[in-house]
């Protein structure tokens, strides 16, 4: 979450966070709405493989995150 991915990038340049990144209550996790809407770019990105991104520090604590500094928990 905190490197969008080069689709998000494409699609909505530069932000802090992805605006295709969405949680979801009910599953406890986040979904792309990128992927969703398109299974080339869900195949593209490996979705469904797990996180690869040995950087991403929050892939072993998944939970709502409300903004990018939230490293608490």
């Amino acid at each position: 979450m905190k490197v969008m991915c080069w689709i998000g990038l494409m699609e909505y340049g530069f932000n802090n966070r992805c605006p295709a990144l969405t949680w979801s209550n009910t599953a406890q996790r986040y979904y792309c709405k990128l992927a969703l809407e398109d299974s080339q770019i869900a195949k593209k990105l490996h979705v469904g493989s797990g996180c690869t991104s040995d950087l991403n520090t929050w892939r072993r604590n998944v939970r709502e995150r409300r903004s990018i500094n939230d490293n608490d928990g």
